[in-house]
Formats: C-alpha cells, sequence, structure tokens
C-alpha cells in the first residue's frame, strides 16, 4: 500500500513539475506543436477554382499533387477564411 501510495505522490509531483515548465515556456514566448503550413496563393486560386466548379477534382488533384483528405482539408481551411 505504501509504494502505491509513493508511486502516486511521485507521479503527482512529476505532473505539477511539468505543468510549470510548460507555463513558464508559454509565458517566455515558446510555440508548441507543428508549425502551421503557409497557404500560396495559388492551392487558394484552384481550390476556388474547384469550389467554383471550373475544374474537376482530379484536375485540382493533379495540379496541387494533393491526396483527395488534404485537398478537402485545404478546401475546408479556404471556406473558414
Amino acid at each position: 500500500m505504501t509504494q502505491a501510495y509513493q508511486a502516486e505522490s511521485e507521479f503527482l509531483k512529476s505532473k505539477s513539475r511539468q505543468a510549470q515548465g510548460i507555463a513558464v515556456a508559454k509565458a517566455n514566448g515558446k510555440i508548441f506543436g507543428r508549425p502551421k503550413k503557409e497557404l500560396s496563393e495559388e492551392r487558394i486560386k484552384i481550390a476556388r477554382q474547384y469550389q467554383n466548379q471550373d475544374i474537376t477534382l482530379e484536375n485540382a488533384l493533379n495540379l496541387l499533387n494533393l491526396k483527395k483528405s488534404a485537398f478537402y482539408h485545404l478546401c475546408n481551411v479556404i471556406k473558414n477564411l
């Protein structure tokens, strides 16, 4: 029973120290996570052409060299701009 208590208290201490470190890093301007990809004008233009039904999905995918899921994600991002 005492080993379980000791392990739990050590775990909680570790989480607390980690949270403090993250808070300090954020206060110093550290950015966490994967960097956001920049949207080029060409990608926006081709996605808008697809949304306006000026070009087909296959043409848009070939022009941008993207998979369907990535292209649909791009369309959703553009829609929210």
